[in-house]
């Protein structure tokens, strides 16, 4: 079902076939390092899914994808051990799989035109090291602040799907449940311009900074705000009239992680819609 050669090493390719057309839903997947002189069986905890297609990551050889006839799996230790991708991802037959090298994401297609896409950025700095570690931030994406009003861009009306949500995604690992709730602190130089709190739960987890400024609010500010908001409401204004914060403009940020007393920090920037400024 699929030949693939190696990013990495000349000579390293993978094959799957399937034997879903003769009743044969057995694992196949196969690596070689010799340009083929000998295979082995990758296929380790597979479960018995016909595979219909292998992929390799251009950045980390050891992680790998697999697509078979009802779901998708991923290895973090080139095939040793293969763990099922679930969340929101419906059992379907896995047609194709392409892994964007400028975005870090993984496009699943499946059968019925469906298309699925899902941020594997954490997933290439997994390594044994990585996990053995009681806590881990990794490298946070910088994000464009895309304009969306533009008045003659139509191309999207008939978009029918989900975007990404709107902001910095930071991913961080966990080895056990933390004794207290994460704390992320976001600055702008040396100025704070967001916190917030992260799960406690084992394995990866993420937080997202929306890209506001979120200003430090007096107890006295704080109450004004809020009967500010119940007297809109009372008008009949919903929601939460007045309490949007400020847009953080674009630059470089810190990010800084405090997890059971320790700290972690790495940098992120807002970018530009170079579109939309041309």
């Amino acid at each position: 079902s699929r030949v693939v050669a190696s990013h990495h090493e000349p000579g390293t390719a993978y094959v799957t076939y399937t034997g879903f057309r003769r009743d044969d839903f057995r694992p196949f997947v196969y690596k070689t390092t010799d340009f083929g002189e000998t295979w082995i069986s990758i296929a380790s905890n597979l479960p018995d899914e016909p595979i219909n297609v292998i992929r390799e990551h251009h950045k980390n050889p050891n992680l790998l994808f697999v697509g078979t006839e009802f779901a998708v799996y991923v290895s973090l230790d080139g095939g040793q051990e293969w763990t099922k991708m679930k969340n929101n991802m419906p059992t379907q037959p896995v047609h194709d799989l392409k892994i964007h090298s400028r975005e870090n994401d993984l496009i699943v297609a499946t059968h019925g035109r469906g298309i699925f896409i899902a941020d594997i950025s954490p997933l290439v700095e997994c390594t044994a090291d990585v996990m053995a570690m009681d806590a881990y931030l990794f490298d946070i994406e910088s994000k464009i602040r895309w304009i969306n009003n533009v008045t003659n861009a139509s191309g999207s009306s008939n978009f029918a799907g989900e975007s990404e949500p709107t902001g910095i995604t930071v991913y961080y690992h966990l080895k056990d449940k933390a004794a207290e709730a994460p704390k992320l602190t976001v600055y702008q130089g040396n100025v704070v311009v967001g916190e917030l709190e992260g799960n406690t739960d084992p394995g990866i987890n993420m937080i997202l900074w929306p890209m506001t400024k979120a200003p430090q609010r007096t107890p006295e500010q704080i109450k004004q705000m809020e009967e500010r908001q119940a007297r809109m409401r009372e008008r009949g204004f919903g929601g939460r009239f007045g309490s949007r914060d400020p847009a953080a403009p674009l630059g470089e940020y810190k990010f800084v992680l405090t997890v059971n007393g320790k700290t972690f920090t790495k940098y992120a920037s807002i970018l530009p819609d170079l579109w939309y400024d041309k």
